[in-house]
């Protein structure tokens, strides 16, 4: 004979349908973006499409004559022209520089969607673009060279306050219970 098994006692978090959260769903609620994440999206998203447009000013007369004395400054090429050499390097500079804004604009668009990693390369590279501010990478600095720094460096904050730490938390607990369910 066996004795009948009590249920266990109620609570929000222990739902009759036997869930694991509160309403009965399997999975953690979602949490809704805050504004220091968005913010952060929009900031990092406008400042890479800028990046993009500044790569096209090398078709510009001015880029045109920064890279002419630039390969004049340079081991000549055989069998190139001066201006082959500087059409080459405009188009070289285009793709690496849309090359660049797409993977930019990856890791900006998968932090928005909760994801950390994205978070901390984003974090990686802005570091390091402020230490080349700073390392004599640069030359000529001028006031407008700060705009940048100082833009993601208010980004940075954005995206480490404590509203969007919980965020990332609160989006790894949510894949996490997604993928246990299956």
């Amino acid at each position: 004979m066996s004795t009948p098994q009590n249920p266990p006692p109620a609570s929000p978090w222990n739902a009759p349908s036997g869930s694991a959260y509160p309403g009965g769903s399997d999975l953690p609620p979602a949490v809704p973006r805050p504004g220091t994440v968005e913010a952060a999206f929009w900031i990092y998203l406008v400042s890479a499409i800028a990046s993009f447009v500044l790569s096209l000013l090398v078709f510009t007369e001015s880029g045109k004559q920064t890279l002419r004395d630039a390969v004049r400054q340079g081991e000549q090429v055989q069998g190139m022209t001066e201006d082959q050499l500087v059409q080459t390097l405009q188009i070289v500079a285009v793709v690496v520089g849309a090359v660049v804004v797409a993977i930019a604009l990856l890791f900006v668009f998968k932090m928005r969607a909760g994801r950390n990693w994205a978070r901390i390369v984003i974090t990686i590279f802005s570091v390091l673009n402020l230490l080349s501010l700073f390392g004599g990478v640069r030359s000529g600095l001028s006031t407008t060279d700060f705009i940048g720094p100082v833009i993601a460096i208010v980004a940075l904050v954005l995206m480490w306050l404590p509203a969007s730490n919980e965020y990332f938390a609160a989006a790894k607990r949510r894949r996490a219970a997604e993928i246990a369910r299956g």
